[in-house]
Formats: C-alpha cells, sequence, structure tokens
C-alpha cells in the first residue's frame, strides 16, 4: 500500500512525503488507503473524493513527539494492519514472522504502558469469529497460547509486587498511601481488561 506522510520541523515547516521518512521527530500525519485499495491505490486512474468518501476510503493517523508511545501507535495504526493485510508472504513464512511480530507488540505496548505505572494486556488481532476453526489452527493457537503466557507473566508480576511497599523502612504513611491507591487503581484496570470480549474470546 502507498503512504503519504506530512510532518512539521521544530519551526513549523510542513514537509510532504511519499512513503515515510527514516527520522520523522516533530508531529506527523501519515495517509494510507483503508478497505478496498485497488479502488483508491491505483496511480493509473485518478480519483476525486468528497470529505465524506475520504473519511471512508483513506486511514490517517496524527502523531506527536518521539519514545515509546509515538512508535506503538505508528506499529499499532500502520505496519501492523499492512503486514496482516498482505496476502503476499508465502503462508509459512507469514505464519512465523506473524508470531515474532506478536511477541514484540506484546513487550512494546508492557513497556510503554508501565512507564505511566499501568499494566495493560495486548490483544492480537486475530480472526476468532469462528472458535472451532481457530481452534484447529495449530500455528494460531500456539500464537495465542504465547500472548496468554505473557498475559499471566504481567500480572505475577504486578501481584508479587506488593512487596515494594514494605521493603522500604523510611516510607512515611503518605507514601504508603499513594502506593496502595495506585496499586488498586492498577489492578482494577487488569480485572477490567480481562472482561473485555477480544479477552475473553483469546482465554
Amino acid at each position: 500500500a502507498r503512504v503519504m506522510t506530512a510532518i512539521t520541523d521544530a519551526d513549523g515547516e510542513l514537509t510532504l512525503f511519499i512513503g515515510l521518512p527514516e527520522n520523522p521527530g516533530g508531529q506527523m500525519i501519515f495517509f494510507r488507503p483503508r478497505g478496498d485499495e485497488d479502488k483508491v491505490d491505483s496511480p493509473e486512474t485518478p480519483l476525486t473524493l468528497t470529505l465524506g468518501e475520504a473519511r471512508a476510503c483513506v486511514q490517517y493517523r496524527y502523531f506527536r513527539g518521539d519514545g515509546m508511545e509515538s512508535l506503538l501507535r505508528l506499529m499499532s495504526s500502520l505496519y501492523v494492519p499492512i503486514f496482516l493485510n498482505d496476502n503476499s508472504w508465502p503462508d509459512n513464512m507469514k505464519k512465523e514472522f506473524s508470531g515474532q511480530l506478536h511477541k514484540f507488540m506484546a513487550s512494546l505496548t508492557e513497556t510503554t504502558f508501565e512507564a505511566k505505572g499501568k499494566t495493560t494486556l495486548y490483544i492480537p488481532d486475530e480472526d476468532l469469529s469462528d472458535s472451532e476453526a481457530a481452534a484447529r489452527e495449530k500455528d494460531l493457537v500456539q500464537r495465542l497460547e504465547s500472548t496468554l503466557i505473557h498475559w499471566t507473566r504481567q500480572i505475577k508480576d504486578v501481584v508479587n509486587r506488593q512487596d515494594d511497599g514494605e521493603t522500604t523502612e523510611d516510607v512515611g504513611p503518605l507514601a504508603e498511601i499513594l502506593f496502595w491507591r495506585s496499586r488498586t487503581i492498577n489492578l482494577g484496570g487488569i480485572s477490567e481488561q480481562l472482561s473485555r470480549p477480544g479477552v475473553q474470546h483469546i482465554v
């Protein structure tokens, strides 16, 4: 799929790229075809779209700044969908790469939100509409099992972290209250995530 990118630098100058810039920095918006790309992604057939049609046919995302959060947004909004919708890969190669990609995204998601004091469970974008058919796909089951193992390790880490509030002798009552408040919010967030349909389908 073709991608057009618009970025602004520190001086506010706007630059357009066909593709992705090597060092985006600053603020960036990308545009790519959505849905039936053959109708949009055709240089031989000029296409005029109304604003409503553009919203339906063109995917766009806005990114600001650098760091893990921008990388997560870029991966989940652009690169992962492009790969998953690309049917030109050999099946064996695509299955193997999908497994590694989901592992990377799980780690990236965990690291990004851990810096904010949150535990976020990565939900891989897999077709689980037919649970019986999905259960017969060995490679898919292995990828989902890997995701479950990652979730289990994340939750165990949070539960075992309860000693963090007890090991420091100089911690005052206010710090203790803040620790347990943060812990309650984090555990509540995990409980809410475990009840979501996407997680329930995998479990």
